[in-house]
């Protein structure tokens, strides 16, 4: 057989599109990149990574003990430099500060909120800001107030503890001084006790223990001086003057409980008795028809008697020794006078307006005589009794005349 002649076989390897529809030809060459396309959204946070290595320890300190210093500061001790520690700022202590410069350092507020203290978490001080903020100090004083009130100073315990509404202006000094003030205004109470029962009474002072202590709605009373009262509620411009003394009726004054025995004075009381602003003048004052009835006496007085007499209104009236010692004392003087109810017949007997007797204005008040007044009809009684002596003078003379011609005649 003869030789066959072999051609070379040509393999072409056609690449196919990813989509599988036209065949990529690697011989051909690239095109030019086109413009960047726009930035995709965010895809998800990945996963967090391992933590990264632990670095090395820092400086530490060891605090082997710490305490205050005499100014305030506190100083903490430790085992590491720095060995002390002190703060910048500054404490009260319990038991004082020193070197404080009361230029900088002090206890209060620096806005416009007032400053409050409490005792076993109760409200026992209170410094409000303002011209007319409160002032209380004590226990529960000023305990119940309220914004419509104002002007207040409270120090004691329990003083103006129930004061609200619009009890304002009331200065109380003293534990229980104006505790029950709910409306009150512009009282003052200095003394425990004093003024305790008040409410709403307005313009009272009371200045001692328990002075004032049985008003409760009464205006405008005073009283000074220990148990110094009104024996009922509700008087106005009622004054009682000393230790014990007890006025009972208003625009009344009474000095001296009923053990005084003698009020002295440099000179004479005297009254306003100015022409200018007298009126309705009358000649119409009795003299010898009223003096004539007048029974002067001398006699004792029931001080004891009188003082439980004027004090029966009231619901704790104490008697110590020392006042049973001043009844005894009082009572073993021998007065002289005249008994009031004799004057009091004696002027209506005579229909005479005698402005010298004070009848009593309820049950429990009493008669008082005012007795420089019995001048008054004394005068008048003289001067009727100068007339009569007078007319009589004339009389004598005429009958000496009559006398005279007669003997005459006979010689």
């Amino acid at each position: 057989m003869g030789s066959a002649t072999h051609r070379p076989r040509v393999l072409r390897i056609e690449t196919l599109s990813p989509t599988g529809s036209r065949p990529l030809k690697p011989e051909m060459s690239a095109g030019p990149i086109g413009p960047q396309g726009a930035i995709g959204p965010q895809g998800a946070t990945g996963l967090q990574g391992p933590a990264g290595i632990q670095g090395p320890p820092g400086t530490t300190w060891q605090i082997s003990n710490s305490s205050f210093n005499r100014d305030g500061t506190l100083s903490i001790n430790t085992t590491n430099t720095p060995a002390i520690i002190t703060s910048s700022n500054a404490t009260w202590l319990t038991t004082g500060n020193q070197g404080a410069n009361p230029a900088t350092s002090f206890i209060g507020t620096v806005d416009n909120n007032p400053l409050v203290m409490r005792v076993s978490n109760t409200p026992s001080g209170r410094i409000e800001p303002g011209d007319f903020g409160n002032l209380f100090l004590g226990y529960q004083s000023g305990g119940a107030i309220s914004p419509n009130s104002f002007a207040n100073v409270a120090i004691g315990n329990l003083a103006l503890q129930n004061n609200q509404d619009y009890g304002q202006g009331n200065v109380a000094v003293g534990s229980m001084s104006l505790r029950n003030n709910s409306t009150g205004s512009d009282n003052v109470a200095v003394g425990p006790s004093s003024l305790m029962l008040n409410t709403r009474g307005i313009l009272n002072t009371a200045l001692g223990h328990a002075t004032l202590s049985n008003n409760i709605t009464g205006d405008a009373n005073t009283a000074v001086g220990a148990f110094a009262t009104t024996t009922v509620d509700g008087l106005t411009n009622a004054q009682a003057i000393g230790f014990g003394s007890k006025v009972n009726a208003s625009n009344k004054v009474r000095i001296g409980s009923t053990n005084i025995t003698v009020i002295e004075g440099q000179v004479p009381f005297s009254s306003p008795s100015d022409g200018r602003f007298k009126f309705n003048i009358r000649e119409d004052v009795k003299g010898l028809e009223f003096i004539m009835k007048l029974r002067p006496v001398t006699y004792q007085f029931d001080n004891e008697r009188f003082d439980a007499f004027v004090s029966a209104p009231l619901k704790d009236n104490k008697v110590s020794p020392q006042m049973k010692a001043g009844f005894k004392e009082a009572s073993a003087i021998r007065h002289t006078g005249f008994v009031a109810q004799e004057v009091e017949q004696a002027a209506q007997s005579t229909h005479f307006n005698f402005s010298g007797l004070i009848t009593p204005k309820n049950s429990h008040d009493y008669y008082t005589m005012s007795y420089e007044t019995f001048v008054v009809p004394l005068v008048k009684g003289m001067q009727e009794q100068q007339k009569v002596i007078e007319d009589q003078q004339k009389t004598i003379e005429s009958l000496m005349k009559r006398v005279e011609k007669l003997e005459k005649m006979i010689k």
